[in-house]
């Protein structure tokens, strides 16, 4: 008769003979989230980034081998003739960028000039697993820039008339902690 297992631990098979084993089939661990459901604006100009207010999530991951699962989900917009940047944060630490600099290029996760915004709001969808490596509480956050002397919208039209073809959204950060077993 085989002994009960701890509560880590699951019942493996190889070559016909049953034994507990460390558990590791893993899976989402813990989902926070924030969405931003008011108008937001924003001038300062590249390639200074600022945070998108009310987009940070605070998460602890329970074990350094664990990882985090990212998703952004932006609406934006702008003032004609001026692009937009958005990235993601962990902590200090801007996430999913471009590691081959060159002169004044703005590192960024999305990025869009002028000519591809015109007037509309754009949805902007950003997702990364990042390693963190710690059980310390880390912050992600959703950060912004537009291109100097321009402006940026969160969640409107930069034109806004108040007309029934002018829109607003929403926008979230989710962060989900996966268990490093399910890798």
């Amino acid at each position: 008769k085989l002994a009960k297992g701890s509560d880590d631990e699951v019942l493996t098979l190889a070559s016909g003979v049953p034994s507990w084993a460390e558990g590791g089939s893993g899976g989402i661990l813990q989902v926070k989230t924030v969405a931003v459901t008011t108008t937001q604006s924003e001038t300062t100009g590249s390639p200074t980034f600022s945070d998108i207010s009310g987009l940070t999530v605070d998460i602890t991951p329970a074990a350094t081998g664990n990882k985090i699962f990212i998703l952004a989900n932006l609406n934006v917009s702008n003032y004609p003739n001026y692009g937009i940047a958005t990235r993601m944060m962990r902590d200090t630490t801007a996430l999913n960028i471009c590691t081959d600099t060159s002169g004044v290029i703005t590192m960024a996760t999305w990025g869009v000039t002028e000519e591809a915004l015109h007037k509309g709001m754009t949805n902007v969808n950003m997702m990364f697993l990042d390693a963190p490596s710690s059980t310390s509480a880390t912050t992600y956050k959703c950060q912004w820039t537009v291109e100097t002397n321009g402006t940026c919208y969160l969640n409107r039209y930069y034109t806004e008339q108040n007309y029934v073809y002018d829109y607003r959204g929403a926008s979230t950060l989710t962060v989900m902690e996966v268990a490093s077993g399910a890798l």
